[in-house]
């Protein structure tokens, strides 16, 4: 068993995160008064789980169904080919649609989990071309399309036993919260960049968010110093995370504070969406939920115990589950996203990310 990283301070703060954004400050003033803490100490402990953001499995709590994206999950034999990969240009010609592929993990079983985020506007040409992509090497059991939405924890509840059943009124506020329609925004290369910082790194501060070279060296593996411009950014920033859609950031050793954690990919039937989202909120389990035509599924992460728990807990819902073993995720396409005209359904971007921020005033790019 691990050495508790976090103290009950701590724990308590980190918690907080999964519903209120520090870096606004009528959530920071929230912070001040639920915590009675002072504002430089919450600064100090902030800056300490920003550095122990991998040992506490800090996750990006956010909704990508705005920026009109939608999910497609693939469940089938692994690709080898992909195991070793380090960079995107890696999967070019090794999987399709290579640049919207948003994850592949291998489970323990030798299956593998390609998930994509794709255009709503194209998701049948994509359905086609991914199902008969993986034709060639991969023998898919399931390929579903739909949503990926956030999972939303009670921050003021404590994580409960997994022992217990759901209750009716866990699964009817589940329900709820799936059917809720997010707020309708005209979204912006800016918004789509935003998504994607937070993605790779969700503590990143007002500072660090500003600079997005990691995400150049991520999408288009070249070497710049690329800088938001600070007004720009920071009032799209303002709306998105006002209105929910990003910023929150589920903590799981905030919960599970000393304890070894297990990834679970959990598969369900789609009417059983609820009673698996219920218990990943309820669990402090996994930031979003997958919710397709056939199948609901999520990556809940658990002490071993506990995993076995949920299994039982979701009873015949479950057609699937099984531990991830290795794999790899990346952020938004943000290079697929044209301002002019959307998200870029060719093989391949149409035009220079970098001039484009440079051109428009969005950002300060310094090669």
């Amino acid at each position: 068993m691990p050495a508790q990283l976090l103290s009950d301070k701590e724990a308590r703060l980190a918690r907080l995160l999964a519903c209120l954004d520090y870096r606004l400050e009528e959530d920071k003033r929230r912070l001040l008064k639920l915590l009675g803490y002072s504002e430089k100490h919450i600064d100090t402990v902030i800056r300490k789980l920003r550095g122990m953001e991998w040992e506490i499995a800090a996750q990006h709590i956010r909704d990508i169904r705005p920026l009109g994206l939608a999910s497609i999950v693939v469940r089938g034999r692994r690709k080898e080919a992909l195991d070793q990969a380090t960079r995107l240009s890696e999967l070019r010609g090794r999987v399709p649609r290579y640049r919207y592929l948003y994850g592949y993990r291998v489970l323990l079983d030798n299956n593998a989990v390609y998930s994509y985020l794709v255009p709503v506007d194209a998701v049948d040409e994509f359905y086609r071309d991914i199902e008969q992509g993986l034709a060639n090497g991969v023998s898919a059991a399931v390929i579903d399309t739909g949503f990926t939405i956030p999972i939303r924890p009670d921050c003021n509840a404590e994580a409960d036993d997994p022992v217990r059943a759901l209750s009716e009124t866990d699964v009817e506020e589940a329900a709820k919260r799936i059917e809720e329609e997010p707020p309708d925004i005209k979204h912006s290369l800016l918004d789509v960049i935003i998504y994607a910082a937070l993605d790779l790194h969700p503590l990143r501060s007002v500072r660090d968010l500003l600079d997005v070279s990691d995400i150049v060296a991520e999408r288009l593996e070249r070497v710049a110093k690329v800088r938001l411009n600070k007004r720009k950014a920071m009032r799209r920033y303002s709306l998105l995370s006002g209105r929910g859609l990003i910023g929150r950031v589920m903590i799981a050793r905030a919960v599970w504070r000393s304890h070894d954690l297990l990834p679970l990919y959990i598969e369900t039937r789609r009417e059983c969406a609820p009673q698996l989202y219920a218990a990943a909120a309820r669990l402090w389990a996994s930031p979003n939920i997958f919710i397709g035509s056939e199948t609901a599924a999520t990556v809940m992460l658990l002490p071993e115990d506990a995993g076995y728990q949920v299994q039982k807990l979701l009873g015949d819902c479950v057609l699937y589950s099984n531990i991830l073993t290795k794999g790899f995720g990346t952020c938004l396409p943000v290079e697929m996203y044209d301002p002019r005209g959307g998200w870029v359904v060719e093989e391949e971007p149409r035009y220079d990310l970098l001039a484009v921020l440079q051109g428009r005033g969005l950002a300060s790019v310094e090669k």
